[in-house]
């Protein structure tokens, strides 16, 4: 304080109610603050009644008083608060009284500012006398995250993943009112679709006929209807290009124990990621498959008269990446010898489009040439 110019004769009162917040930490200190606005918004210190005699190490500084009855003042500019934890971890902060603030508004942003406080201060009243007559609690409790098990990671791992009010639960989500995330209802309209193509085979099969016949019938008739919404989503109404797809069995990647070095030689870290945290990383790892075979498929058919493309069946698809657009499409991205393929082709883009139905992944893409 004597650093800082505070005069001897104009001590800084301290409130010390340690017998009625406990040890300050986290709910303690909000405790406290909400005590510190209470002080800026009245003018009244509150004293510690609890107080005796004061300890004789505090006495030596001059600039603190510390009383035990309270008194009004005519005014306080700013109060700080200090909070000190148990694990030695602490913080400080700085209130200043909002006239400072507000005297630098100009009249209509004034105005502006007090009409809009005046709409809060109606509703503050309007909750208090709710709380008081008992038609709902002061405040509402949560027991859970705003998000779900399956979001957690991609809220952690993403700035921009921002909370939406829900006003159902009245209470922020991510993901809104549903909590799902993009994969989520990608996944969901897949199931979706593969329900109703099994419903109209199953209306269209005959009543003797056998289990596994329906099975077959339902299976080919779901991924007949995916491989047309993969194309509809594509929207294929250029000729100037090449078309690949393929379909590949969720039961191919149901169990990756002691195939680490298969998933490492044909996904990328980013890939590997994303699919062990998803919701089924079976079927995300076969989507990604069926849609690193559907490139290769499409680019080799843009050009029917080229031979030996590729170096082989064995060699790995680490080098196409598929990944998520900020949209959750899924997009294509090529390094090493695709990469040098796709150049040396002429090619200027490539689309994926990735369906589950069922039991199957099924994947579409297009290789466009440059227009001329």
């Amino acid at each position: 304080m004597a650093h800082l110019g505070r005069s001897p004769g104009n001590p800084l009162p301290v409130i010390c109610q340690k017998n009625l917040t406990g040890h300050p930490k986290g709910a303690a200190a909000a405790w406290m603050l909400n005590g510190l606005l209470q002080v800026l918004n009245s003018g009244l210190i509150p004293g510690n009644r609890q107080l005796d005699n004061t300890c004789e190490t505090l006495r030596k500084y001059d600039h603190l008083v510390y009383p035990n009855r309270s008194f009004q003042t005519v005014g306080v500019k700013a109060v700080m608060m200090k909070s000190f934890g148990f694990g030695q971890a602490g913080g400080e902060v700085l209130l200043v009284h909002p006239d400072y603030l507000l005297s630098t508004l100009p009249a209509d942003e004034f105005q502006h500012y007090s009409a809009s406080r005046e709409q809060r201060l109606i509703k503050m009243n309007t909750h208090t006398q709710g709380v008081i007559t008992g038609k709902h609690s002061h405040i509402q409790v949560k027991n859970e995250a705003p998000y779900s098990s399956t979001q957690e990671s991609n809220v952690y791992l993403d700035p921009t993943a921002r909370a939406e009010y829900d006003a159902t639960s009245k209470t922020w989500r991510f993901g809104g009112a549903d909590s799902l995330t993009a994969e989520e209802n990608r996944r969901l309209r897949a199931e979706k679709r593969a329900k109703k193509a099994k419903a109209a085979a199953d209306a269209a099969s005959s009543s003797n006929k056998k289990t596994s016949d329906a099975h077959q019938a339902d299976s080919s008739s779901t991924l007949l209807t995916a491989i047309n919404q993969a194309a509809t989503d594509l929207g294929l109404a250029s000729k100037n290009m090449g078309m690949g797809v393929d379909v590949e069995p969720v039961a191919t990647f149901e169990n990756l124990n002691g195939r680490e070095d298969f998933i490492r030689r044909n996904f990328t870290d980013q890939e590997m990621a994303y699919c062990y945290s998803a919701p089924h990383p079976a079927a995300s790892f076969a989507g990604r498959w069926a849609a690193k075979e559907a490139v290769i498929k499409a680019i080799s058919s843009s050009a029917p008269t080229e031979p030996n493309l590729w170096k082989g069946a064995g060699a790995p698809l680490r080098e196409i990446e598929i990944f998520m657009t900020a949209s959750g499409a899924p997009s294509v991205l090529l390094s090493g010898y695709p990469l040098q393929v796709f150049n040396r082709l002429g090619l200027s883009k490539l689309s994926v489009s990735i369906s589950h139905s069922g039991d199957f992944a099924v994947s579409q893409a297009v290789a466009n040439f440059q227009q001329e």
